[in-house]
């Protein structure tokens, strides 16, 4: 098996911890960073760095995933990528729904109010 194979078993093993994760979403590949950018256990911190990837499929990954912070869906928003930027918009909608109380939801909150009134 090559290195490149040995890298995705041990990426997308549950059992890898976060500080793993980080390290390895620096690798060159952008398939390592792509799964990376996917787990369920990657950090906030992880998937700010991975916002900013040169790689629409890891941007959008990050656009998709859970644990990303709302300043960074906010950030991919403005992806050159329609695909990164709806998958941004769901993910922020998803937090609102489930009534996730930040400065950033509660303004996004009031602008929907506001724009749903006019």
């Amino acid at each position: 098996m090559d290195e490149y194979s040995e890298l995705i078993k041990i990426v997308e093993s549950i059992e890898i911890s976060q500080e793993k994760l980080k390290e390895l979403s620096k690798h060159t590949h952008y398939g390592i960073r792509y799964r990376i950018a996917r787990h369920n256990n990657t950090s906030t911190e992880t998937l700010s760095s991975l916002s900013k990837d040169n790689t629409i499929s890891v941007r959008y990954e990050v656009a998709k995933n859970k644990n990303t912070d709302l300043k960074d869906l906010v950030f991919l928003l403005n992806d050159r990528s329609s695909l990164v930027v709806t998958a941004a918009k769901e993910n922020i909608e998803t937090k609102i729904d489930k009534n996730i109380n930040t400065p950033i939801t509660t303004g996004i909150k009031k602008v929907k109010l506001i724009s749903e009134y006019f």
